[in-house]
C-alpha cells in the first residue's frame, strides 16, 4: 500500500521524521489521484498525512488542476541533472502548462530554482522551452484546507538554474579525485 513501506513516524529524527513525511505526502497525492490510495494503510501508518492530502484534493477540486504527469523521473543532458516534477499539467479553464512543486513545508528561496530546473529539463525533453511553462509551489495546510498556489513567475530563475548547474558539471570533470 501507499505508505506502509516507511513504517511508523517514531523511529525517525526529526528532519528525518519531515522528509519522510513529505514522501508519504507525495506518494498519497500520487496515488489518490490515480485511483490506488490505501486509504486504511494512510490512516494506520501515517494518520498526520491525511490533512496534506485533503488540502491537496480541496486545490484539485477549486481550482480544477488536472495533472498530466505526476512524480515523473526527466533529465538534462545539456545540463548534466536529473529531477522528478512532482506535477506537470494544467488548470481546467487555462490551457497553459504548469509545473507544480508540492510542499509540507513553509517557503524556502530555493523552491524557485527547483521549479525551473524541472523546466529545464521536461523542457528539453519535450523539445520545448523552459519558458513555456508556468512553475509554481503549492504549499498544503496541515488543517486540510485549501492548499496556497505560490507562483514562481521571475523568468532569471531558468538562468539561475543553468548557471548553478554548469558550475557542478564543470566541478564533477575537473575536481581533483580523492
Amino acid at each position: 500500500h501507499a505508505t506502509g513501506a516507511m513504517g511508523p513516524p517514531s523511529r525517525f529524527g526529526a528532519s528525518e521524521y519531515y522528509m519522510e513525511r513529505g514522501t508519504a505526502t507525495h506518494l498519497c497525492t500520487q496515488y489518490w489521484e490515480e485511483g490506488r490510495l490505501d486509504d486504511e494503510g494512510l490512516d494506520r501508518d501515517w494518520p498526520e498525512v491525511r490533512p496534506f492530502l485533503e488540502s491537496w484534493q480541496a486545490f484539485v477540486s477549486k481550482r480544477g488542476w488536472i495533472s498530466d504527469l505526476r512524480e515523473y523521473p526527466t533529465a538534462s543532458r545539456a545540463f548534466s541533472f536529473g529531477t522528478m516534477p512532482d506535477r506537470a499539467g494544467h488548470f481546467a479553464f487555462d490551457s497553459r502548462p504548469w509545473i507544480l512543486d508540492i510542499k509540507t513545508g513553509v517557503k524556502k528561496a530555493w523552491h524557485h530554482l527547483q521549479t525551473a530546473g524541472c523546466a529545464i529539463a521536461l523542457g528539453e525533453e519535450l523539445g520545448i522551452s523552459p519558458l513555456t511553462f508556468q512553475r509554481g509551489a503549492v504549499y498544503l495546510k496541515r488543517d486540510g484546507a485549501v492548499a496556497k498556489l505560490e507562483p514562481h513567475t521571475d523568468p532569471t530563475d531558468i538562468e539561475q538554474f543553468r548557471s548553478r548547474a554548469r558550475v557542478v558539471a564543470w566541478n564533477r570533470l575537473n575536481a581533483p579525485m580523492d
